[in-house]
């Protein structure tokens, strides 16, 4: 008889680890205190829509949704300061090199996804000397 098919059994070891998993995590559930872990909260959690419990209570979650949009907001500033920082960058090199505003090398550039660094080292690779030129 092929070994593939042989239906094997847990051990009682593995069976007993596996039960008492699943307690700990039905108790968890059943557990109705707010699971803030700064500081203990005596507040119940709240009940989803599908009926599971939240892990916080009202006051929790809702602290924790505005913090996390604050996270998101700065985050997305961060990117925009960043990208304003990179279109400056880039508008001086088109200044410094005489480049029409109209040719699109700013666009295409871009597009790149260089950090400063990289455009440290393209401005000088492109840069013209006046040494060189002698």
């Amino acid at each position: 008889m092929n070994s593939l098919y042989i239906n094997q059994t847990p051990s009682t070891q593995a069976a007993r680890e596996y039960f008492a998993i699943i307690d700990k995590l039905e108790a968890r559930n059943k557990n109705p205190r707010c699971g803030y872990p700064s500081k203990r909260c005596e507040n119940p959690r709240v009940v989803k829509r599908t009926g599971d419990l939240h892990r916080f209570c009202e006051y929790h979650r809702h602290q924790a949704n505005q913090n996390q949009r604050k996270r998101e907001r700065r985050r997305q500033e961060q990117q925009m300061r960043e990208q304003l920082t990179m279109e400056a960058y880039l508008q001086q090199l088109d200044e410094q090199c005489d480049i029409p505003a109209h040719e699109p090398s700013t666009e295409h550039l871009s597009q790149l996804n260089l950090d400063d660094e990289d455009l440290r080292v393209l401005a000088s690779i492109l840069s013209i000397d006046s040494d060189d030129e002698s």
